[in-house]
This record gives C-alpha cells, structure tokens and sequence, in this order.
C-alpha cells in the first residue's frame, strides 16, 4: 500500500497530513474563550493547492491545563489523572482516536501513567512533558521514572523545547535570555540517559533562527554521536508570518541542515506539528491560516528541494510520525502476521505426515488399546 498515492491520470498528488502536535484547547483558565473542539475543524476534510489535494487524517491532542501552573495555587491546573481523563472525554465518539498523556514529574507520580495506560488501552501513544509550563529543568532526575516506564511500553516522549526568549526578523534578530527549564542541550542530557526512547523536541527549539538552529544541531549531535534518539517537530517554525510574504527560511535552513548533516540524512527526524488550536488556530480564520501554513510548507519545499521535494514532504508531513508513533504496532502485527503462518505451517505439516503415515499410526493405537 502507498502512502500519499499519485493520482495516475492527472499526476496530483493525494497528501495526507499527522499533526503530531495539538491540545483540547487553547489555555481557558488564561483568559481564552475558544471552544475545546476548535481543532476538529482541520481534520479529515480534503483541500486543494496547486492542483494537489491535502487531508489532516490525524492529531495526537494532550491535556493543555495539565501544561502548566497555576500561579495562585502553586499547583498545575488539572493534575495527571484528571488533565488525561478530560482530554479523552472532550474527543470521545470522533475521529481523535491517538493521545498523548501530559505528565508533571515534580508533582504527579508515574503510577498515575500506568493506571491511565492500564484503564485506557490503545488510547494514549506517548508521553508530553513541558519543563517551561511547570518550571522543571528538562534533565532533572524526577523525569527519569517516567522514561523508564516509556522505554517499557515502547513509546515517545514529546518535551516543549524553548532555547531562549527571542525576537526574530528575517533580517536581524536578538537574544533576550535563556530558558531555564526547556533547551535542547536540557533535553539531550535527559535524552542520553534513556537512549531506548525517542525524544521529541516540540517547536525545534523555539520561533527564530538561532533557537531553530540550536535544536537541528542537537539532532545532529546527537545521530553522529548515536547516544540518543532526538527528534523535531514544526510547530511555531516559521508560522508566525504574513500570508503575502511568508518567510520560510528558520524551516528551509533547518530541513537543508538535516539532509546534508556530518551523520547523513536526516529528514526522518522532524515532523509536522502546530500546537493547534493555540493562538492563531483558535480565532475566525483559523481554518485559513492552519491550510495556509500547510500551503507555505509544501510550496517552499517544492522550490527549494527539486526531484526530492515529494519525498521531503511525505516524510515531514506523514511518514516520520507515523514511523516514530506506530513502529511499535506495526512490528507487533508483522510478529502476528509471522506467528500466524508458522502455526499454519506447523498443522498443514502435521496433516501431511498423518495422512502419509496413518496405516501405521492406527496400528500403534491399536497396540495401545486406544481404539
């Protein structure tokens, strides 16, 4: 079966789409009054540009309350089991059917992780963390526990990823400050004590092209080094511009980094993400700007990358996800599939041996009196 078929008549392109990066909702208790169900509108409902059709098949939303602190309490807006819990029940009976489940190392505790896995089988394919929203550095101690328990059940981990507080220009650009809690240098420590799972870096690093370039680097590092397994995805890479003059280049110098790096190609590392529907993805036009920032990706890709173009974007916008999120289960059925056929091997083996020797097997139950 292929994915992202070519339509052999016309030779569009059919492309479909994971975001790998999405929530319930915008942050409500902030001030937000958009509805839970804002990013449904994006998802599974066909649309063109330049003749090739485009379709969002699915979203991995986790809890955004259970991001981040309450200031007036000290404590995150929803803990785990009850930040997770909502989230299902916002998407229940449509076609978010794939979750990730916030965990908050310094004040929730893995075993709320594996009840939730154990009550919700299927329903949660990886792990969120964000060290900024609940002023955790990234490579303290308390997230090893639930690495571990990543690494048990095969999963990735999606850390937000911030290198610092940035303006950015396409022509000039200045460093306010480092973060303190979510750089990529954070999250590669914590990354190469559990070298087993793969480690999402959410908005590569941040808006700008010193943050985005900071997190390409890392990835680099770290494939050259093979110490551990650090992916990307988009969100907030070059989304923030004008629809007239979209400024593409933090995405294009990141993906031209990756393909030419020192440890080979490495254009299966970033993925396509939004952090819908946060800001922009929440307001009137939000389906315009969520299809424009789609068309802008796609366009710069086609210009810049030639007869690699359509492979570039199948990965970024399909295949990396599904390969860092589903390897797991698809190895699982190829052992069934495996296991199947050796079990029917074994009786169809069985039943040419009787039927080639069935005079003497009946005369050797006969001996023994079971007949």
């Amino acid at each position: 079966m292929r994915i992202n078929p070519v339509n052999t008549i016309s030779f569009k392109r059919n492309i479909n789409i994971i975001d790998a990066h999405t929530h319930d909702k915008p942050l409500e208790k902030m001030g937000s009054n958009a509805s839970s169900f804002d990013v449904l509108k994006f998802m599974n409902k066909p649309f063109e540009s330049n003749g090739d059709t485009f379709t969002v098949k699915k979203m991995f939303p986790s809890s955004l309350d259970a991001c981040f602190y309450d200031e007036l309490t000290g404590k995150p807006y929803l803990d785990e089991s009850k930040g997770n819990e909502a989230v299902l029940k916002t998407f229940e009976n449509t076609d978010v059917k794939e979750f990730l489940a916030v965990c908050q190392p310094k004040d929730g505790s893995v075993e709320n992780i594996e009840k939730l896995f154990k009550n919700h089988p299927n329903k949660f394919i990886g792990l969120k963390f964000h060290p900024e929203g609940l002023k955790l550095e990234a490579d303290s101690a308390l997230y090893d526990p639930y690495l571990e328990f990543a690494k048990e059940h095969k999963i990735p981990c999606l850390f937000h990823s911030y290198n610092s507080k940035f303006y950015e220009h396409p022509k000039e650009h200045w460093t306010l400050d480092k973060s303190l809690y979510s750089r990529p240098e954070q999250i590669y420590t914590l990354a190469k004590r559990h070298p087993d799972v793969p480690f999402i870096m959410a908005h590569c690093g941040g808006t700008g092209d010193i943050n985005v370039e900071e997190a390409v680097n890392t990835i680099i590092t770290s494939a050259k080094k093979g110490d551990a397994k650090l992916y990307a995805d988009l969100s907030w890479v070059s989304i923030d511009v004008k629809e007239d003059e979209p400024f593409m280049g933090d995405l294009i110098n990141a993906i031209k980094k990756l393909k030419n790096s020192e440890a080979g190609d490495l254009t299966d590392r970033i993925m396509f993400g939004t952090d819908a529907p946060i800001d922009r993805f929440s307001k009137e036009n939000a389906v315009e700007s969520y299809r424009g920032y789609i068309k802008n990706i796609h366009k710069a890709i086609k210009e810049n990358f030639g007869t690699d173009a359509d492979d570039i974007a199948d990965k970024i916008f399909f295949k990396n996800a599904k390969k860092v999120y589903f390897n797991k289960s698809l190895k699982q059925s190829k052992t069934l599939v495996g296991l199947a056929f050796l079990g029917i091997g074994a009786l169809v083996g069985a039943g040419i041996y009787i039927v080639k020797n069935k005079d003497n097997i009946c005369k050797n139950l006969k001996e023994i009196k079971l007949f």
